[in-house]
């Protein structure tokens, strides 16, 4: 903790608001695997990792924030795990409607968060629709569940 002395970012993607979390079967070994699910599930896990990182912090008194960035829809290659045929169509339809993954991974803003448009909390987070500057999102009420998030 000492090292840290201003944010934790977790990546997060608007695919977590359609995403359910069983803790039963985490690494989906009983259940048939889907890897679009499994994506969804993966960011409500991140963001209910950032809230309950957010609680401690809060409660330990530190002055470090957690927060959550959804990059948007950005070329990164992350389609080639869905099969041959999304993977396809992916690309096709990305190369027309998604920003560059240097652009996904921008900052938001290059001055100091306390002066940029608009701040991430433990409800919100930074992200983007396809293109352009980020925005504040809103998360599903699943990953606001902080009993869940515990």
């Amino acid at each position: 903790m000492p090292k840290i002395t201003d944010r934790v970012v977790t990546i997060a993607s608007n695919a977590h608001k359609n995403a359910s979390l069983d803790l039963s079967d985490p690494n989906w070994e009983r259940r048939r695997y889907r890897a679009s699910a499994a994506y969804g599930q993966s960011k409500l896990a991140n963001l209910l990792f950032t809230l309950e990182l957010q609680g401690r912090l809060t409660a330990a008194g530190a002055g470090v924030r957690a927060l959550a960035a959804h990059p948007g829809a950005a070329t990164t290659g992350l389609n080639r795990h869905l099969g041959p045929v999304m993977n396809s169509v992916a690309a096709t339809v990305g190369r027309l409607i998604m920003q560059s993954e240097t652009d996904g991974r921008s900052r938001p803003c290059s001055r100091p968060p306390e002066t940029c448009r608009g701040r991430a909390t433990p409800a919100r987070m930074d992200g983007v629709k396809q293109r352009g500057r980020p925005t504040l999102v809103s998360r599903s009420a699943s990953a606001q569940d902080t009993a869940l998030a515990a």
